[in-house]
């Protein structure tokens, strides 16, 4: 390489270069023709760079930019970068990246390839792979050119388009100039995908003159001036009214552009298709080229069909069929392609965004439905991939990568049938099911595929049921009996490594629906492990999330459980995409952030803003995962102090989808009565909270440990009504579950035992109070409580032993006001322990202590 003396060179010369009349450094392109006319004037040129990129030639300039061929040195390969004129949009950069990531994602033969964005001086720069060939419209315009070459050339660039419709991207500016056709392989890439209207001119009215092409071999071509939104000849009807551009505007301009290249002019200025062309051609592009864009096809795949010749060589065989395919060359050209498989459940994706049905759940069928049809996307290019790597790969390689991508592709059929007629529970589930699909990247990873082996067709049918059911609706759940001996043949060491890491999840999550936080924490753990393993990234991030959302029930271990989230955060982050999942991610890290000590409220309510957001656009603001999340949202800021006024709605919401006897209105209920109780409205909280209770008892029974917490907080309400007696009885009995649940020794036993004290010195119960809160202190020692704590229950236990031993309770009230001496605040307990000290002063007439001394 070259670059290291290159790089002196420039540096040594960096102080003689000229700047621009504004003080900063020249525009690259004015850059390079200095460069070039001082190599002229003087011999010695001084290569030009582009960030890392070492610059060969400049190959054209259009609108948007110029176009350079260079070499990437750190990789050792050659590249065509085009620099984009500054649009003075401050989007326009963020607009870029996202783009230019999605395309770099789409890796498709008939897309040109993306590698990277990046900026120089002040304009960006997009590199892509360097296309050695010429465009489309040259290509079909050369003497001689069979019409089947024509079509098979426009099939690809078809198909090239259709990928990147299903992964969401929409090219704006198709043209047979926007079209490269490779010199050595004669394969037709897209290029300029996508990123024409975020770089456009304004319009320019009629008589603007066009451009000069760019040369070929460049990843650009133009050979006309760009209107806003595309080429004004190829634009669709809605784009000349200013409307957005989507596939059925790219659909359009592919049938201009199919319709040119056969009959040599195009639809609108008076050309008609030749004979002999196939009927269904015909009718294909005369629906893709409808006024209406409503009225054209659902997607591009009816038109790519009539482009096929009727006998086509199947993928897995091509490359070695050359027999097969010569035998067709009358019908498509002789070099054999690995193409994309056909699809032709367009129908039901379609059905599928449909049967959502309501206008609140409109967004999830959207959303579902692009995941389906992204999951497809993602198919159908590792099936291109497979084909392409065949010839390097053994035959039971090969055989081992088909057999993967058959298995995804019955998953995928298996979630699409089960979601088509979808239910109370699989509406719940859909959004974050479709973005656990069994990934296919694995299928041509050669480590990854080498660990794969064949999941039973049943096994992940069930599985997938025992999933939805896990929402919890009121409705009936599946049929499907989950004894001891059918999870443990899917989850023991003998299991298919996806099947095993599944059913852990779906038992954890079971676990968790039950109240059994401890039990799902090992599998959770194992899990995650498992997926990690067998390259499964979005199973390991939700068992992470659920796996902080479980650790965190111990509030022992808040901060572990805040470590888990961020580490699922930052797994999404590489990942990207799953706005579900990060909701649930984010909402699990907000719920620990708010409740760790001390807590950091407003960091957890950044979270949960954050994660409503991505679930508000994912799968509207009424979805039953939307308002979940809301509810978490809506405790933190109880928490805070600041109770959000929408509380009251977002509960009678919940209740409405739910009914009161489900725990996701229980637990409605339990912040909005935790909320009343804040706003000092202990009345209306006591109702609330025991409308919680009754409904946690009436689904889980009287003896289940989650509705511990229900009876904790009814008592606070009862507490502060003054109805002792009351709140006794619902500590105790909460007492009991969660010493049930815990053990006797358990530090979360102390703020029950400090409560129960508090209530049975109110009932005078003076004995009993000692003993509580005399165990409670034991607790605390044995947890190395903080020292605030032992302040606490030190003066506590003075209260309850004044009556019967002051002599006792001046020394602990003492020992107390040690702490509250040398500390700020607790102007509360202050007061509390200078009464006992008051009442026990030895020196006092009638004090305690004088009493029991005389």
């Amino acid at each position: 390489m070259f670059a290291s003396p290159w790089a002196a060179t420039r540096q040594g010369n960096a102080m003689a270069e000229p700047r621009s009349v504004h003080g900063g450094d020249l525009p690259f392109d004015e850059q390079w023709i200095r460069d070039q006319a001082r190599a002229q004037l003087f011999g010695a040129a001084v290569p030009s760079t582009i960030g890392r990129f070492r610059v060969a030639r400049r190959l054209g300039a259009g609108g948007m930019g110029t176009v350079y061929a260079a070499h990437d040195d750190a990789l050792d390969r050659p590249v065509a970068i085009k620099l984009l004129h500054a649009t003075g949009d401050p989007n326009a950069n963020a607009r870029l990246d996202a783009e230019a990531r999605a395309l770099a994602s789409l890796a498709h033969p008939h897309v040109v390839a993306v590698h990277e964005v990046g900026t120089v001086r002040d304009d960006r720069f997009i590199v892509m792979e360097l296309v050695d060939g010429s465009t489309l419209r040259t290509w079909q315009a050369e003497a001689g050119r069979p019409v089947a070459s024509i079509l098979h050339a426009y099939l690809q660039a078809g198909e090239g388009l259709a990928a990147a419709h299903r992964r969401g991207l929409i090219h704006r500016d198709f043209t047979p100039d926007n079209v490269l056709i490779d010199q050595d392989d004669a394969r037709a890439r897209v290029a300029d995908f996508g990123l024409a209207t975020e770089y456009d001119l304004p319009d320019e009215g009629p008589g603007a003159e066009p451009e000069a092409s760019t040369q070929p071999g460049s990843s650009l071509s133009r050979t006309s001036r760009r209107h806003r939104g595309g080429t004004p000849a190829y634009m669709a009807p809605e784009q000349h009214r200013g409307l957005p551009a989507s596939a059925a505007s790219d659909q359009y301009a592919f049938c201009v552009s199919v319709f040119e290249a056969l009959a040599g002019m195009r639809p609108a200025d008076g050309g008609e298709l030749p004979g002999g062309l196939p009927r269904r051609l015909h009718r294909a592009l005369a629906r893709g080229l409808d006024e209406d864009p409503t009225r054209r096809w659902p997607s591009l795949e009816p038109i790519l069909d009539a482009l096929r010749p009727r006998r086509r060589v199947l993928p897995w065989v091509a490359l070695g069929s050359i027999g097969a395919a010569a035998a067709l060359s009358l019908a498509i050209p002789s070099t054999p392609t690995c193409d994309p498989p056909h699809r032709s459940d367009d129908a039901a994706v379609l059905e599928l965004r449909a049967s959502f049905g309501a206008a609140s759940d409109a967004a999830a069928g959207r959303t579902v439905s692009s995941a389906l049809e992204a999951a497809r996307a993602a198919h159908g290019d590792a099936v291109v991939r497979a084909c392409t790597l065949a010839p390097k790969r053994t035959s039971a390689e090969t055989e081992a990568a088909r057999a993967c991508l058959d298995e995804v592709e019955r998953a995928h059929d298996a979630l699409l049938a089960r979601l088509r007629a979808p239910d109370a529970r699989s509406r719940v589930s859909a959004p974050l099911l479709v973005e656990m699909l069994l990934p296919t990247a694995r299928c041509n990873d050669d480590a990854a595929l080498a660990r794969w082996h064949p999941t039973p067709e049943q096994a992940w049918t069930d599985l997938l049921e025992a999933w939805i059911d896990l929402a919890a609706l009121p409705v009936p759940p599946s049929a499907i009996e989950w004894t001891d001996a059918r999870w443990k043949a899917l989850t023991d060491d003998a299991a298919p490594a996806s099947i095993r890491a599944l059913a852990l999840r779906v038992r954890a999550g079971r676990a968790l629906r039950d109240g059994r936080a401890a039990d799902a924490i090992g599998d959770l753990e194992a899990c995650a492990a498992e997926a990690e393993r067998v390259d499964l990234p979005a199973l390991r991030i939700d068992a992470l999330a659920a796996l902080a959302y479980a650790v965190g029930q111990d509030r022992k271990r808040l901060n572990e459980a805040k470590q888990i989230a961020s580490t699922a955060i930052a797994a999404l982050d590489a990942l990207g995409g799953h706005p579900v999942l990060r909701a649930r991610v984010l909402h699990n890290l907000a719920s620990v952030t708010a409740r760790v000590r001390p807590p950091d409220y407003d960091a957890a309510l950044a979270r949960h803003d954050e994660a409503i957001a991505a679930l508000e656009e994912a799968v509207g603001a009424k979805h039953p995962l939307t308002l979940r999340t809301n509810l978490g949202r809506h405790a933190t800021r109880s928490r805070a102090g600041a109770p959000d006024p929408s509380l009251d709605a977002t509960v009678a919401e919940v209740r409405a989808q739910w009914g009161d006897a489900h725990p996701t209105s229980a637990m409605a209920l339990r912040i909005a009565g935790l909320a009343q109780l804040r706003r000092d409205d202990p009345k209306a909280a006591a109702e609330t909270l025991r409308d919680a209770r009754e409904a946690t008892e009436t689904r889980l029974g009287p003896e289940h440990p989650d509705l511990a917490s229900d009876l904790y907080n009814e008592a606070l309400a009862l507490r502060a009504l003054s109805r002792w007696s009351e709140a006794k009885v619902a500590l105790q009995r909460g007492l009991h579950l969660h010493e049930r649940t815990h053990g006797p020794e358990h530090p979360e036993l102390i703020p029950w035992l400090t409560q129960l004290a508090r209530t049975e010195l109110a009932l005078e119960d003076h004995e009993a109070a000692t003993q509580t809160v005399r165990r409670a202190l034991t607790l605390a020692e044995l947890d190395g409580a903080a020292a605030k704590d032992f302040a606490k229950l030190r003066v506590l236990l003075a209260e309850s032993l004044l009556p019967t031993d002051p002599i006792t309770a001046r020394v602990h009230a003492t020992q107390a006001q040690t702490f509250l001496d040398d500390h700020a605040g607790f102007d509360a307990l202050r007061r509390r322990a200078r009464v006992v000290l008051d009442a026990t002063s030895p020196g006092r007439p009638g004090s305690a202590a004088q009493s029991r001394s005389r």
